[in-house]
């Protein structure tokens, strides 16, 4: 029964994995979100302290859009 109860556990854990492809979009947005957020609040603290909303979301776009025209996928893919 230990042994029945671990397989169950471990697949219980397992069952709501995403596929690769997915993963991987998921890990890329959260590293842009932490990558903007980190340089927002301390790299950049200077220009972004009392920015309206607008134009913080506006840097994000950007990021996004150059992110996504230097980056390439892996040659696996």
């Amino acid at each position: 029964m230990r042994t029945a109860g671990r397989l169950l556990r471990f697949s219980a854990v397992g069952a709501p994995g995403l596929g690769y492809m997915t993963a991987t979009a998921i890990a890329v947005e959260t590293a842009i979100l932490h990558n903007f957020v980190w340089n927002s609040r301390w790299t950049w603290r200077d220009r972004s302290q009392g920015l309206p909303a607008r134009q913080l979301l506006l840097r994000l776009l950007r990021l996004h859009l150059t992110s996504g025209t230097v980056a390439r996928p892996p040659t696996s893919w």
